[in-house]
């Protein structure tokens, strides 16, 4: 550690109480040069998924995934494990294989880098909506996130909005365009591949005409939506997941909203208060 500076490090501990052992971490990056070798000047990729199989119990699976700096980190607890990378969308692959990693010669930590190739140049949009607690009769903050996971730049972004027929609109963060109804459009502008941007939107929720315990929905799309890979390397198919709390339970959809079923069988994973 340089002087006058500071690490910061956390010692996960499983449900006994022991520290959690061993370490395994490295960074996504575009692999710009196609070495095939994490460069550290080449830029790091946020949001890709690492899968890591305990090979010694056979039925745990640590999941995590990379930050802004292309990052990722899993501490475990056992001596063999299969490390898999699962990129953000089918526009990147990596070309590091699945890596079998092997503790029992004393090591404490092991580094895997996932340098990632382009497989088309075409930009990837995504749009998240969220909030917190809704209460009647009073204005919530909504919080809109959206990244360019794709390869290529995106011109010409912009966001649409539904809000639900119980509420008003009361203000945004960027200037908003109302198309009628319950639709705004949010002009973004540029969105460079591997970058992110939010802004925040207020809505008033009615009183007189909702109850205790209504569902009021949400909904965002961004465009341009358009999909660059043949159809041949697409089914068309479109399988999305969505939950919701209840006091007691959880409610999970998975639904397939695309033009096809999907070509493969499908797996889903829940991980429990991580």
């Amino acid at each position: 550690v340089d002087a006058g500076t500071a690490r910061a490090f956390i010692l996960k501990m499983d449900e006994n109480g022991e520290v959690y052992p061993r370490r395994i971490w490295g960074y996504f990056a575009d692999d710009e040069d196609e070495n095939c070798v994490f460069d550290p000047t080449e830029n790091g990729m946020e949001g890709h998924k690492v899968v890591i199989e305990d090979l010694a119990t056979g039925n745990t699976y640590y999941y995590t995934s990379s930050d802004s700096a292309g990052l990722y980190s899993a501490e475990v607890d056992s001596t063999q494990f299969l490390v898999s990378a699962y990129p953000v969308n089918p526009y990147w692959e990596s070309c590091q294989p699945d890596t079998l990693l092997d503790f029992s010669g004393g090591a404490d930590s092991i580094r895997v880098d996932f340098p990632l190739q382009k497989v088309v140049e075409c930009p990837f949009l995504e749009v998240d909506v969220s909030t917190g607690i809704l209460r009647r009769c009073f204005s919530t903050i909504y919080y809109v996130r959206y990244c360019n996971t794709g390869t290529a730049p995106a011109t010409d972004v912009y966001v649409d909005i539904w809000h639900d027929p119980y509420q008003s609109y009361v203000s945004s963060s960027i200037p908003g365009n109302y198309l009628g109804g319950r639709h705004w459009r949010f002009p973004i502008g540029d969105v460079p591949f591997g970058d992110c941007g939010d802004f925040t939107l207020e809505l008033y929720l009615d009183c007189d005409s909702t109850v205790l315990g209504q569902t009021h929905c949400v909904e965002a799309h961004i465009y341009p939506d358009s999909f660059c890979l043949q159809n041949g390397q697409w089914s068309g198919a479109n399988v999305e997941v969505n939950g919701v709390c209840h006091p007691d339970s959880v409610d999970l959809v998975i639904k397939n909203t695309g033009t096809a079923p999907n070509s493969v069988p499908l797996e889903y994973v829940i991980i429990e208060d991580n």
